[in-house]
């Protein structure tokens, strides 16, 4: 199955993350139900939990690796003031992710800093694609 989000999930989860509460609420579906298809989702690599029953599509995961790469390019680290900023969301969110990122040792925290720790478990942005945006 691939990796990219299907037209439905791109409409469910847009740009956002979603809870699984929220999601099931939003589509009439059982609470349950939706944790389990989430999971699945997650198991086939479209969507990813960043926290307990909270999920991104793995498009957005990317490019938020993408915002840590260019914001260590630029400062040798990333804080979470300077990720929410970026992504304009609240912290509570930045953090999250910044946590993800730990987690799955992309990054590590030293202080108030994520610094990159693995710049090859994500694909970084195709360089022609950033020539043809132009």
């Amino acid at each position: 199955m691939s990796s990219r989000p299907s037209g439905k999930s791109r409409t469910l989860f847009g740009d956002e993350p979603w809870w699984v509460r929220d999601l099931a609420k939003e589509t009439g579906t059982e609470e349950q139900l939706m944790r389990q298809a989430l999971r699945q989702a997650a198991q086939q690599g479209i969507i990813t939990a960043i926290v307990k029953d909270r999920y991104y599509r793995n498009d957005r995961i990317v490019a938020f690796a993408n915002m840590i790469r260019e914001l260590d390019q630029e400062r040798g680290s990333t804080c979470a003031a300077d990720f929410r900023d970026r992504l304009n969301v609240g912290r509570k969110l930045a953090i999250q992710i910044l946590e993800y990122f730990d987690r799955i040792g992309f990054t590590r925290r030293r202080g108030n800093d994520h610094l990159l720790r693995d710049a090859l478990l994500f694909p970084q942005k195709n360089e022609m694609f950033k020539l043809n945006k132009k």
